[in-house]
C-alpha cells in the first residue's frame, strides 16, 4: 500500500468499513482502559437461568426450515464496555456477537445441503467458534448434535446464544450443550486439558483479523478429530482489514501441519463482498 494509489485505495476502504460501522480497528477507540477486558479473556464455562420473559424474535428460513432469532437482545454489553450502540466490532473487546452476521446465515444453508443428502449429525460433538447467535450451531442441534458454543462475550451468550437455543431446541435437550465464553487461546487450553475433540467445527465471518489466525488456527487443529472436519463462513476479502479466504488458505499454507483446505461453495448476489465456505480437514 505504498505510494499514492495504495494510499487512496487504503482512505477509500476505510470508508466502505466506516459506511458499514465495522469498526475492525482500534480497542479502545470508545472504550474506557478502566472497563475494557484484558487481551487474554480466560475460559470459563457458563450456565444460565431460564428466561423469565421470553424475548421478541424474528423467523429465519433455511432451506424450508425455520429457525427463530432474537430480534434486540438484551444486553448491557455495550454500555459495560463503553461501546456506541451503532458500533459492530471492537477487537479485543466485543466481536459483534449481538449481529446476525450474513456469513452465519450461509453456513447454516451450507450446513441444511450437507444434512438433506448423506451427512449425519446424530450423537456427534460439534463445536461452534465465536457463535454470537448460534443459528448454525442450532441447526446441529436441531439434526442430533451435542454443541459447544463459544464467544467472546459472556453477555452475548447469555442475551443472545441462551435465548435462541431456548426459543428452538426444546428444554429437555438443553443438557446437550454447553456455553463457553473466553479468548481463543484460553479456550483451546482449556478443552485440550479436557481432552475434548469434535467431529464437526463451525465458525462464521472470524477471519477478518489476519492476527488472530494463529489462535484460531490453534484451535481449530487442536480440537478437531482425525475424521472431522471444519467449516469456516467467510467474506473473500474483508476491506479495510485485509482478511479472508485468501490470506487463510496462505496463513495455513504455511504451517507445518497444514489443514487440507477446499472452498466447498460461494455466495454472490452482487450487492455484498464474495463470500466463500471454506472445508478444512487434517492432513
Amino acid at each position: 500500500r505504498r505510494g499514492t494509489w495504495g494510499l487512496n485505495w487504503f482512505r477509500v476502504s476505510r470508508c466502505i468499513a466506516e459506511m458499514f460501522k465495522f469498526d475492525f480497528g482500534e480497542a479502545t477507540q470508545s472504550a474506557s482502559d478502566a472497563s475494557l477486558p484484558s487481551s487474554i479473556i480466560p475460559a470459563q464455562n457458563q450456565t444460565f437461568p431460564p428466561l423469565a420473559v421470553p424475548p421478541s424474535t424474528a423467523v429465519l428460513t433455511l432451506n424450508g426450515v425455520q429457525v427463530r432469532y432474537v430480534i434486540k437482545p438484551r444486553s448491557d454489553l455495550h454500555k459495560k464496555y463503553g461501546i456506541q450502540n451503532d458500533t459492530d466490532v471492537v477487537c479485543g473487546v466485543y466481536e459483534g456477537g449481538l449481529k446476525l452476521w450474513e456469513c452465519s446465515v450461509d453456513l447454516s444453508q451450507h450446513l441444511l445441503e450437507l444434512l438433506h443428502s448423506d451427512y449425519s449429525l446424530e450423537g456427534k460433538k460439534v463445536l461452534e467458534i465465536g457463535c454470537g447467535h448460534g443459528i448454525p450451531g442450532i441447526i446441529a442441534m436441531l439434526n442430533g448434535a451435542e454443541v459447544t458454543f463459544q464467544d467472546l462475550n459472556s453477555e452475548v451468550l447469555e442475551s443472545t446464544t441462551h435465548a435462541n437455543v431456548t426459543a428452538n431446541i426444546p428444554s429437555h435437550r438443553h443438557a446437550q450443550c454447553r456455553y463457553i465464553s473466553g479468548d481463543w487461546g484460553s479456550i483451546a487450553s482449556m478443552l485440550s486439558s479436557e481432552s475434548a475433540t469434535f467431529d464437526l467445527i463451525l465458525t462464521a465471518d472470524t477471519l477478518y483479523n489476519v492476527s488472530s489466525y494463529p489462535r484460531l488456527y490453534g484451535l481449530i487443529s487442536s480440537l478437531l478429530k482425525p475424521s472431522g472436519q471444519a467449516l469456516l463462513a467467510t467474506k473473500r476479502y474483508y476491506f479495510g482489514v485485509g482478511g479472508g479466504t485468501n490470506s487463510f488458505v496462505d496463513y495455513n499454507s504455511r504451517q507445518s501441519s497444514a489443514l487440507h483446505i477446499d472452498v466447498v461453495a460461494s455466495f454472490e448476489d452482487g450487492k455484498s463482498n464474495i463470500r466463500d465456505i471454506l472445508r478444512a480437514r487434517p492432513t
